[in-house]
């Protein structure tokens, strides 16, 4: 009797591994390639702020939920930036700060 949880091959499955992989490789390369110049790291830097990254959340109950999940945003994008290119982004945020003031 077949095993009724046997996995079905699915003849797709290592394209679509492969797709995937090249997208992964594609987004990073966008990443780095943002990252690379002044103007990139200003813009990404333009973004993050208007998300609210690390600002500090005080205000009604209604806004801090909005303001916690542009936060949270932010952070991912922090996240995802880091991992590809951390130096990048700590030259972004040491110029973000010499612009701010």
């Amino acid at each position: 009797m077949a095993n009724p949880f046997m996995k079905i091959p699915n003849p797709n499955e290592e394209r679509d591994k492969q797709e995937a992989e090249l997208q992964r490789m594609q987004h990073e390369n966008m990443i780095k390639r943002q990252m690379e110049t002044p103007q990139g790291r200003m813009f990404v830097w333009h973004v993050l702020g208007k998300l609210g990254y690390r600002q500090n959340i005080t205000a009604t109950n209604a806004s801090v939920y909005g303001a916690c999940a542009k936060q949270t945003v932010a952070n991912d994008i922090e996240r995802e930036i880091k991992k590809v290119c951390p130096s990048e982004f700590l030259r972004m945020e040491q110029e973000g700060a010499n612009n701010d003031g």
